[in-house]
This record gives C-alpha cells, structure tokens and sequence, in this order.
C-alpha cells in the first residue's frame, strides 16, 4: 500500500510540474515546455497533437539541453512568447502564419522562420549545439 502511495505521489509531482509550465501566450500562443524524465515526456507525448510546432534542444552528442532561452515572435515583430525552457521541449499552438523562433543557449544562439498552415502537419525542429551545456 506504502509503494503504492509513493507511486501515485510521484505521478502528481510530475503532472503538476508539466502543467505549470505551460503558459498561455495571449490569443497568438499556447506554449508548453519541459520533458524532463519518462514522466513528463510521456504527459508531453500524450498532448503532442495539440501542438502545431515540436521543438528540441540538444547537443550535437545527443545530450538533451533545457533552460533555453527562446523567443517566438510573429512575422511583423510581435513577441508572442519569452521564456526559458523547463526542459529540452517545447510545444506550441499557433495560428496560421508565419514565426521567427530564436534559441539561445549560454549566448550561443540559433534561429528559424516557420511557416504555419492551416492543416498542414506539426513542425519539427530539433536545435544542436556543438558541446555548450551549462
């Protein structure tokens, strides 16, 4: 019954720390980071088709990264989210349009302009960086 209790303990941990970093970024974006450990991975996994837009942040090894500053604006210029990642993911809900996404890890930064459509299928990206952990 203890082991039990301590399960299901873990289980709440995990779920509510996914869920609080999940930030509504107005009516342009909805945005969720972490991905930290099988738990949080798999309550990403399991809410991955709400998002148009996957990103990972890793080392060009492999490593996973987090704590990424990232900012995603709209095309004209308007920030629609600023955050640094709770873990090597993050997932977005945009509108259609066009987004410029920039990453910055220790200074070392990356940038990517995204086309979303309508009905078109998620976007994918994954970041590299060459060996700068924290």
């Amino acid at each position: 019954m203890r082991a039990r209790l301590l399960s299901v303990a873990a289980m709440l941990f995990a779920v509510l720390s996914f869920h609080a970093s999940a930030q509504n970024a107005g009516s342009e974006a909805t945005v969720r980071t972490g991905g930290v450990g099988i738990d949080e991975r798999q309550a990403l996994d399991a809410e991955r088709d709400r998002y148009n837009l996957r990103v990972a942040f890793a080392e060009k090894n492999g490593a996973y990264l987090s704590d990424i500053a990232v900012r995603l604006s709209t095309a004209d210029g308007k920030e629609i989210y600023r955050g640094n990642t709770d873990g090597p993911w993050l997932f977005a809900s945009l509108k259609p349009g066009k987004y410029r996404l920039e990453a910055d890890n220790a200074g070392n930064k990356q940038a990517r302009t995204i086309t979303v459509g309508a009905h078109q299928a998620a976007h994918l990206i994954v970041l590299h960086w060459a060996g700068e952990s924290r």
